[in-house]
């Protein structure tokens, strides 16, 4: 698959929405282009972020689904280990 995008403070954002999944590695390539392709490619990227379209509409353009339960948000994290632990501990190791 072939996608667009610009590279921007360190990261290339895509300039249309992708089909792929959060984490997927990916190969990128450079292609020569003039400030005014850049220009054009930023345009029309803001113009889709700025459209009329309805959460509904950009959510089923992107695959999204609603929630099955809001258990789903809790992610991986494992039922046997403490969550007031590891906040205690992420809080000690930042004030170190």
């Amino acid at each position: 698959m072939d996608f667009r995008g610009v590279f921007e403070n360190g990261v290339i954002r895509p300039t249309e929405p992708t089909p792929l999944p959060e984490g997927t590695v990916v190969q990128f390539h450079a292609v020569e282009q003039n400030d005014s392709a850049r220009d054009r490619l930023i345009r029309e990227s803001d113009a889709a972020a700025r459209s009329d379209n309805t959460l509904e509409q950009i959510a089923a353009d992107q695959g999204v689904q609603p929630l099955g339960s809001i258990s789903e948000l809790r992610g991986d994290w494992p039922e046997e280990d403490d969550i007031d632990e590891f906040f205690n501990w992420l809080h000690r190791s930042r004030a170190a």
